[in-house]
């Protein structure tokens, strides 16, 4: 079928009409149309590795950002300085535990270490286990790790709340 027998065949369903040759009107919608993805069911929890191992598990993935700036203009013909033109972030919070693994990165990062920057990936795992969604994070650390709910005789869960910034965020296959 060509284009103008595809157009054809839709407006005929849509329609309801019969129009064109015994072929147009005996096509499906689902020649005319692509199947619908299917959606992302609930996730239960986001796994962060580096290398492959896992490092944290969080519960929940506030955000994740990826913004474009502009670019500066200058004359034509004269190249601009190369600066980055994008503002990526990821936040995640999970409840407290014992894991002291992002706090020492992020004093890493407080104290200036060359080392700091590293590459992970997030996955995103249904209720029954299984990896659903995936997005690889380049040269990222934590600019930003606090811990809330931290009352004496409170009965609320305290939490821990990570924001990174990140050279570049990318959705990968699972």
């Amino acid at each position: 079928m060509n284009r103008r027998s595809i157009a054809r065949t839709f407006l005929a369903l849509v329609a309801g009409l019969t129009i064109g040759s015994a072929a147009a009107q005996q096509a499906s919608v689902s020649a005319v149309l692509p199947p619908l993805p299917m959606p992302i069911p609930a996730l239960a929890r986001w796994e962060m590795s580096i290398d492959g191992i896992a490092v944290a598990s969080f519960t929940d993935l506030v955000v994740i950002s990826s913004v474009a700036a502009p670019l500066p203009e200058g004359p034509v013909g004269v190249s601009a300085i190369v600066i980055p033109a994008h503002v990526c972030t990821v936040a995640l919070r999970r409840q407290l535990t014992r894991n002291i693994e992002i706090s020492s990165w992020h004093e890493l990062v407080v104290f200036g270490d060359p080392n700091m920057r590293k590459s992970f990936s997030l996955t995103g795992h249904d209720t029954l286990g299984r990896p659903q969604v995936r997005y690889y994070v380049t040269d990222g650390y934590p600019i930003k790790h606090e811990i809330d709910g931290l009352r004496a005789g409170a009965s609320e869960v305290p939490y821990e709340n990570v924001t990174f910034t990140c050279e570049f965020i990318q959705r990968v296959s699972v």
